[in-house]
């Protein structure tokens, strides 16, 4: 009996052990490399500027800026503190965010021809990560500054998703009606795209022919602006049918086909701008389809500078603390705010700078500095998309890749503490 205490005894101390070593081991894996990244880099200071002094190469027609989470309220004020930095300096009139096609057009009459109420706009917006007040100040500053200004000197807005078709169906409905290129019962056949999840073989082929006799219509009838938006919207609904039709579960497939199409989509809307006489395009997306390369699938960024070379220039974000607001995996809670930190040695050095924010431009950095070397290298920088387990806490490589920042960016702004946003509550 004594022998049982002793091993029972000795079993419970190595497990309270082992334990305790795991614990101490997560808390170095997952803390030592943020404190060791807070060393400052005095180096830093002759590259860094303020979001409001950056200048763009002349060269560049499509300006990325990536977003390192979708749930942080500064990276969503970045977009608009970028814009009217472009707008002012670098002469770009137009604006295009990762959402589906339809909502940038329905947002782009807003901000032109007051069609329609802010407020009922970005609460219905398909993403609820948009559904923001940063999002309306951007469209409402969009639209103020419009008031007033020559048709040549406005901007405009466009989205360059295509993951929500349902979205588009009522504009392409209503554009086919009023110029009496549908009969009723073709305009039947596209109201099941409402619920493209649940469409059976034969309405999807009915729904496929409508659409596309409608942009042969409409392509052979000379098009004006209107119907050049409407042509691709069609284009971009067809999309999503293929999007759809890839496997789900095939994580490599689903991207490479949707940044494909909103490679294409970014493509045709810098040359529509372009045709109109405003040749530059600001971008807005994840870091992850923004930047030039992508560890699993080929990134939207990467095509784009397949196709543009040079002229696409990509900023890239990163923050050294975050409490994101984010979607939880597997849950019925939806969403819910949670504590990150990147362990990136240059996000850190942003609390040093004005709002605890600096702009770092690749090119302009001496490649054997010390900054040159740090760009040059693989390092510790955040990765967040929209899902959130709580394994993520324990484990930093679900929230922490090793990246070489001159890689994936032309340069990359950085933010030392990010927070929440606060979505409105329903649609």
């Amino acid at each position: 009996m004594k022998m049982l205490k002793k091993i029972c005894k000795w079993v419970i101390i190595l497990i309270v052990s082992l334990i305790t070593i795991i614990a101490v081991a997560d808390a170095v894996w997952v803390y030592g490399p943020q404190i060791l990244a807070t060393q400052r880099i005095d180096a830093i200071n002759p590259y860094a500027q303020s979001v409001s002094d950056f200048d763009i190469p002349d060269e560049a027609k499509i300006i990325g800026l990536g977003e390192a989470t979708h749930g942080n309220r500064e990276f969503q004020e970045l977009k608009l503190s970028v814009l009217k930095t472009l707008v002012k300096k670098e002469k770009v009139r137009s604006f295009a965010l990762e959402i589906d096609f339809a909502e940038g057009l329905t947002i782009n009459n807003y901000i032109h021809e007051s069609q329609g109420n802010l407020n009922k706009i970005v609460k219905n917006l398909s993403f609820t990560i948009y559904r923001t007040d940063q999002m309306k100040a951007l469209i409402k500053w969009m639209k103020d500054y419009n008031a007033g200004k020559p048709e040549s000197d406005q901007l405009s807005f466009y989205g360059f998703d295509m993951q929500n078709p349902e979205i588009g169906v009522e504009l392409v409905s209503n554009y086919g009606q009023r110029l009496n290129f549908l009969t009723d019962e073709e305009l039947e056949t596209l109201k099941p795209i409402i619920n493209i999840g649940k469409m059976s073989d034969k309405e999807k082929e009915a729904a496929i022919s409508t659409l596309k006799k409608l942009q042969t219509a409409i392509d052979n009838s000379t098009p004006s602006s209107e119907g050049q938006l409407i042509s691709h919207n069609i284009s971009c609904i067809l999309n999503s049918f293929d999007y759809y039709q890839k496997t789900s579960s095939d994580y490599v497939t689903m991207n490479n086909t949707r940044d494909q199409y909103m490679a294409d989509n970014v493509a045709w809307i810098q040359n529509f701008e372009e045709r109109k006489g405003q040749s530059r395009l600001m971008i807005s997306g994840h870091n992850g389809h923004v930047s030039l390369k992508e560890a699993y699938y080929t990134s939207m960024g990467s095509r784009l500078r397949e196709k543009f070379q040079k002229q696409y220039f990509v900023i890239g974000t990163d923050y050294f603390h975050t409490r994101v607001n984010i979607n939880n995996i597997g849950a019925d809670v939806g969403r819910s705010n949670h504590y990150f930190n990147s362990a990136d040695p240059l996000a850190a050095q942003a609390r040093r700078f004005g709002n605890s924010r600096y702009y770092l431009d690749f090119t302009s950095v001496d490649k054997d500095s010390q900054v040159g070397k740090i760009i040059s290298k693989p390092m510790s920088m955040g990765s967040l998309g929209e899902g959130y387990s709580f394994l993520m806490t324990f484990l930093p490589m679900s929230n922490r890749v090793k990246q070489t920042p001159k890689d994936l960016y032309d340069a990359m702004i950085f933010i030392y503490k990010a927070t929440p946003i606060q979505p409105y509550a329903s649609k």
